[in-house]
């Protein structure tokens, strides 16, 4: 009877070391990013405006107002979880983007 326990020991302890090396080799580690556009966390901050551009693309002017044909907006965000920054530049952005 003692030799059936010490064998069941001595097998459970094998697998345990087993089941936890072999979780170690097939378990999936962080990958480092190498672009900030493939963060896969779905919260980020809010958009921020870091830069705003006018656009005149016609000469003329618009009866003395000198109102721009278009505005782009370069804007940034960070990944709340990671931390990762995020920029684009949008073009032909209008005021109720950036009120």
């Amino acid at each position: 009877m003692r030799y059936i326990i010490e064998g069941f020991f001595m097998l459970l302890t094998a697998g345990a070391v087993g089941g936890t090396s072999l979780y170690i080799v097939t378990r999936k580690h962080p990958r480092q990013l190498s672009a900030p556009d493939q963060c896969k966390h779905r919260r980020w901050t809010k958009w921020k405006i870091e830069q705003l551009k006018t656009i005149h693309i016609y000469p003329d002017s618009d009866d003395g107002a000198e109102l721009p044909d278009r505005v782009d907006a370069y804007l940034t965000r960070e990944c709340l979880r990671c931390g990762q920054p995020q920029a684009k530049t949008v073009r032909g952005i209008d005021s109720q983007h950036y009120k």
